[in-house]
């Protein structure tokens, strides 16, 4: 059964407030993940990157998606959003104050889980070195 839009909300606002206790949350150098909340149905990762790092680059898309977006996916949180029909975001900032929303929801995160199983060829691998 799905939650009608007022239990969602509530629901969502407590899953934000459950993460936030385990917050901040590195990945590495150049990824935190720094707050959680609740807008609605959607459950938003606040995420700042490091101070090298751009929104709109290659590079971060590649951090993001290789190793981010595959890490929130594969909790057992996510799954229960999903079930409950709650969907989820990653608002990314840079130090410039630029930003960058992904949205999550079940096809999101299956191909985020896929393609960390899928060898990427070599010649793709090397297309993107300098």
């Amino acid at each position: 059964d799905r939650m009608g839009a007022e239990q969602l909300a509530a629901f969502v606002a407590t899953a934000a407030a459950s993460f936030q206790t385990q917050l901040p949350i590195r990945l590495g150098d150049s990824v935190e993940i720094v707050a959680t909340r609740g807008d609605g149905p959607t459950l938003v990762y606040e995420v700042r990157l490091a101070p090298d790092m751009a929104v709109a680059t290659a590079e971060t898309e590649d951090v993001l998606h290789a190793r981010l977006i595959p890490a929130l996916c594969s909790t057992s949180q996510m799954g229960l959003l999903f079930r409950a029909g709650a969907s989820a975001r990653v608002a990314v900032t840079d130090t410039a104050n630029r930003t960058l929303d992904i949205p999550l929801g079940p096809d999101e995160c299956a191909a985020a889980l896929a393609a960390l199983t899928t060898p990427v060829p070599p010649t793709v691998a090397t297309a993107g070195s300098r």
